[in-house]
């Protein structure tokens, strides 16, 4: 139903009952990322906030880091994210984080897909991506960010 608009857009909020999908949608999506997924195709829409919560999802389900940590993601013009988490399990939300991001990065959303395959330093820096907090804290992110290429592809 819409809720209001912004800008031309509208946007909607779910009901109760569709609000019930999301661990059927997060199942979906975890299946997708183990049998079917691949790297957008040069000019090839893509949809960052489904890739997000792919990678909220191998994060999730295969991470064992269970220390609360808060992520800033700003994409320019495609959106700012927050990746959220810790003991209670982990979260994507659109917008700013509520409280200090421990990291946060900022960049070009096409070249994300390329990134979560190759998390690394040098590879976000290639990319055009800016990590940016303490030292301890971009390379904790970027270890939980190894759940997803660990994940793509298998058939469990």
């Amino acid at each position: 139903m819409p809720s209001g608009s912004a800008g031309g857009a509208i946007w909607y909020q779910l009901t109760q009952a569709g609000a019930e999908l999301g661990p059927v949608v997060d199942a979906l999506s975890w299946w997708g990322m183990r049998h079917a997924w691949r790297p957008p195709r040069p000019g090839e829409p893509l949809h960052i906030e489904h890739l997000l919560r792919a990678n909220v999802e191998a994060i999730a389900r295969t991470g064992h880091d269970r220390e609360h940590a808060c992520r800033q993601l700003d994409f320019g013009p495609d959106g700012r994210y927050v990746i959220e988490g810790g003991e209670d399990g982990w979260r994507l939300e659109d917008g700013l984080a509520a409280r200090p991001p421990d990291v946060t990065v900022t960049g070009p959303a096409a070249a994300w897909p390329h990134f979560t395959m190759e998390p690394t330093a040098f590879r976000a820096s290639a990319l055009g991506f800016a990590l940016t907090g303490p030292a301890p804290a971009r390379a904790r992110f970027l270890r939980l960010l190894r759940a997803f290429p660990r994940t793509v592809g298998q058939d469990t």
